[in-house]
């Protein structure tokens, strides 16, 4: 059994940016390294376990042929989950939303996933995450001092991670994964 996530691979200018942010927030105050652990990225479906991928591969292959024929995100904005994670805030458009919800809905229901712990599709791309309420404060203050990001990006791509020992997530392209 492995353990694997679904989501947005960030690439290009953002994701330059997002790692400068993700580092520089974590040397300063001296969080946790997530850039270690994962590439810059939107979660679609949160972790899940599965010894039968290929056929969870199948039906997000499958379910991208319903996908909006626009797929444009903005990443507009700074935002923070209680006080203990900051991240890059996604906008996204109500037809990118329901499409990823009805996604999350499918892979629920028909490979009998966890659900998802929240009614509606948060998206974000974190960086800093399980912070005390010091390191929140000094976290959330800092990316205020900083230009707002504003990244177009167009969520046209399905990639899996996969988690490895001692390699944290590793982005795995899927053949079929186009929207």
């Amino acid at each position: 059994m492995s353990l694997y996530f679904l989501g947005y691979h960030i690439t290009g200018e953002a994701a330059r940016w997002h790692r400068s942010i993700a580092i520089d927030i974590a040397e300063r105050f001296g969080t946790a390294k997530i850039y270690e652990k994962a590439p810059p990225h939107i979660t679609m479906y949160r972790p899940f376990i599965t010894n039968d991928i290929a056929t969870i591969c199948q039906t997000v292959a499958t379910f991208a042929a319903t996908a909006p024929a626009d797929m444009r995100v903005s990443m507009d904005g700074f935002a923070h989950f209680d006080q203990a994670v900051v991240y890059a805030d996604i906008d996204v458009p109500v037809p990118v939303q329901a499409w990823v919800e009805a996604l999350q809905h499918t892979l629920e229901t028909t490979h009998h996933l966890p659900p998802h712990p929240f009614p509606h599709w948060q998206p974000h791309a974190t960086l800093a995450a399980r912070l005390s309420p010091k390191k929140f404060e000094q976290a959330w203050n800092h990316v205020l001092s900083l230009n707002t990001p504003r990244f177009d990006l167009s969520l046209d791509t399905v990639t899996l991670f996969r988690f490895k020992e001692n390699r944290g997530w590793q982005p795995i392209t899927l053949p079929t994964n186009s929207l």
